[in-house]
């Protein structure tokens, strides 16, 4: 079946999810019926989708919390990665350099209702941490690669690195609503960087580092509210994406970006953490 789990009872920003329960099959009981109809009754004991249930092949386990991790060392992405809206013609390769994925810069922003260059993950967790490493030399003033967090074209954030007068800039940008608004920038001489995102239910938090070991926050924490469906509005089913973004902002570019690897991995301590937090919420 297809629920949502809702952060404080509202919020879903994972998106419609799919869930498993059993499921036994009924006869109606009318015995004066010439044809009597058989239907299905969903988690039988109780009606409602328990924290746990016994699974029914002897000697199974319930896996383990899934992260995920590509080094590019494929001649193709896997089918984990999404496009937003279609990548053809290819605006990506994974043969010009290999072993990274490389990204052409495309005209096309995250605020527009068309194609732009991102490949993304869904965010699989409530608690999780996402980084890349990243090589990029903006030319003109405009182009930019990054980290970005997608809910759609209406609510996003990004922690790009840019060229600005002459000089590299870190910025991490909130678009939401066609307004496009920084929220912090760091200088940053470096060709090649780390970039992190962690998430904490509704807190997102960035951070870039020379050699990942040491990290420098980009801002405060986000406010992840605003991904949110219940504050956008319309039919967001997919969920928050997690990915890797180059764009020229409106310019043509033959410029590109290079991403060595993507990993992710969740970090709660308990798979059951958002039924934990219910409980302790008291929230249904």
């Amino acid at each position: 079946m297809l629920g949502w789990r809702l952060i404080d009872g509202l919020h879903g920003i994972l998106g419609r999810e799919t869930f498993l329960v059993p499921v036994s099959w009924e006869t109606e009981r009318r015995p004066w019926k010439d044809e009597q109809w058989s239907f299905p009754v969903f988690s039988p004991l109780t009606g409602r989708v328990e924290l746990r249930y016994p699974l029914p092949i002897d000697g199974a386990a319930q896996s383990a919390p899934r992260g995920f991790e590509d080094e590019f060392d494929s001649p193709e992405l896997g089918l984990e990665w999404n496009f937003r809206r279609s990548p053809s013609p290819p605006f990506h390769s994974l043969t010009a350099r290999p072993g990274a994925l490389r990204l052409h810069l495309q005209p096309g922003t995250i605020a527009e209702r068309a194609r732009y260059g991102f490949a993304g993950i869904r965010q699989r967790h409530f608690k999780f941490e996402a980084l890349t490493r990243m090589s990029f030399a903006p030319g003109t003033a405009g182009e930019e690669a990054g980290l970005a967090v997608i809910q759609n074209d209406r609510s996003a954030f990004a922690a790009t690195l840019g060229g600005e007068a002459g000089r590299k800039m870190l910025r991490l940008r909130r678009i939401l609503d066609g307004a496009d608004t920084t929220l912090a920038e760091a200088p940053c001489e470096d060709g090649t960087i780390y970039l992190r995102v962690t998430g904490d239910y509704l807190e997102y938090r960035f951070a870039w580092s020379r050699d990942a070991l040491t990290w420098e926050p980009l801002g405060d924490a986000v406010d992840g509210v605003s991904l949110s469906p219940a504050v956008l509005g319309g039919f967001n089913y997919t969920g928050v994406y997690l990915g890797l973004y180059a764009s020229s902002n409106g310019a043509p570019s033959g410029n590109h970006a290079d991403f060595d690897f993507f990993r992710y991995r969740p970090t709660a301590d308990s798979r059951d953490d958002w039924f934990q937090r219910q409980r302790r919420l008291q929230l249904p």
